[in-house]
């Protein structure tokens, strides 16, 4: 017989007198328990730190016409993206009050091999809009070794100098 007297890390508490061999199985049942719980509770932490992987930042800042297609990434692996836009005018005219928007445009292929080319963010170079933003975030399924482009495109009257506009994307792996 064992008097067991004692505290586990698992707050179990033994206070009597047990046969040999239940006691060695308690004891190895309670590691075992508290083993697993450890591996559990590492495996749960790893993931829950783990995440959206930024894959590339793109700045087009004091822009004063259109920016053609630009390549700003080519994916290495099929794979979900999130698409991150932010677009402002940072110089503005007042002469610019009635015109149309500023668009930007992302164009990448998906699994079906056809080619995207989403409006993805606006801003228009106005007075009441100075230093006023505007932001986008999508998510595309793109396709390995097919480059993801970036573009912006006055549709209306082009805007009157001096203006100015600046975009910034951020492409992140998910």
């Amino acid at each position: 017989m064992l008097t067991a007297v004692g505290h586990s890390a698992n707050g179990v508490y033994f206070s009597e007198r047990l046969p040999m061999k239940i006691a060695i199985a308690s004891v190895f049942a309670i590691g075992l328990s508290t083993a697993v719980c450890a591996q559990t509770q590492s495996a749960t932490s790893a993931s829950s730190t783990s995440g959206p992987v930024v894959v590339q930042r793109v700045s087009f800042e004091n822009q004063t016409g259109p920016i053609p297609q630009t390549t700003i990434y080519t994916p290495s692996n099929n794979g979900l993206y999130r698409i991150n836009v932010y677009m402002e005018a940072v110089t503005t005219n007042p002469s610019n009050s009635g015109i149309g928007q500023i668009k930007a445009f992302l164009e990448y292929t998906n699994d079906s091999g056809t080619t995207q080319s989403p409006v993805i963010d606006a801003v228009r170079p106005t007075p009441s809009t100075n230093n006023a933003g505007s932001g986008s975030t999508f998510v595309v399924r793109a396709i390995a070794n097919t480059p993801m482009q970036f573009s912006t495109s006055f549709p209306h009257t082009p805007p009157v100098q001096p203006y100015a506009y600046s975009a910034y994307v951020v492409i992140e792996l998910l």
